[in-house]
């Protein structure tokens, strides 16, 4: 019997411990690889001082979220889509207006990272004909809402042109932020070559 009652204060002080021990990882930092986010935000800081004085910057609308801290897309004229081997996508369109926050898009583009060996890795390209992109295969052009997108598109998409290209490099804190998507890790530094196609006007699309 006497064993009997020391059961119950036992089991009673390891409930405790488990439920202490579950609070306390949910402040828990240690999951962050800070090498990865490092290497990530000095990659993009170092953009600036390469001496490309062609390179830009697009402060994002969202960047006030961001307290104290400049969080915006750096960018630089490309050609390399336009003069890509692949065949012509869309007949030759004229250079107008810009795309507005609700409107849509067509656009052909290719994602990269660079890992931690210095390696590219493209996670995500139109510029495979035989696959089209991995979030909408078989489709080229591939259609995008300009504000249904990671905020640094959104940010660049609206500051460009039909028939422009850009090659823009955009910081974690505009891309998949701390949590990372599916093959991208967090904190993760994303390099894009995007060409705007074409434009479909909120009040045109069905």
């Amino acid at each position: 019997m006497k064993k009997k009652a020391y059961i119950l204060p036992i089991l009673f002080i390891g409930i405790l411990f488990a439920t202490y021990s579950c609070l306390d990882d949910d402040n828990d930092d240690s999951g962050i690889d800070e090498e990865w986010k490092y290497m990530n935000e000095k990659a993009f800081a170092e953009l600036a001082v390469e001496g490309d004085n062609d390179t830009d910057t697009l402060y994002t609308k969202l960047g006030s979220i961001y307290a104290n801290n400049e969080v915006y897309v750096k960018w630089r004229k490309s050609d390399s889509i336009t003069k890509s081997d692949l065949p012509k996508m869309s007949p030759k369109i004229d250079i107008e207006g810009k795309p507005q926050f609700n409107d849509s898009v067509r656009i052909r583009y290719e994602g990269w990272l660079i890992d931690k060996k210095g390696n590219k890795i493209i996670f995500d390209s139109t510029e495979n004909p035989k696959t089209g992109s991995t979030s909408q295969p078989n489709k080229l052009p591939v259609g995008f809402r300009v504000n249904g997108v990671i905020a640094g598109w959104t940010t660049v998409l609206q500051d460009m042109v039909k028939g422009e290209e850009r090659e823009v490099c955009i910081p974690w804190q505009l891309a998949y932020g701390a949590s990372g998507n599916s093959s991208i890790p967090g904190y993760t530094t994303l390099r894009f070559r995007m060409k705007l196609e074409d434009i479909i006007p909120m009040s045109e699309r069905k």
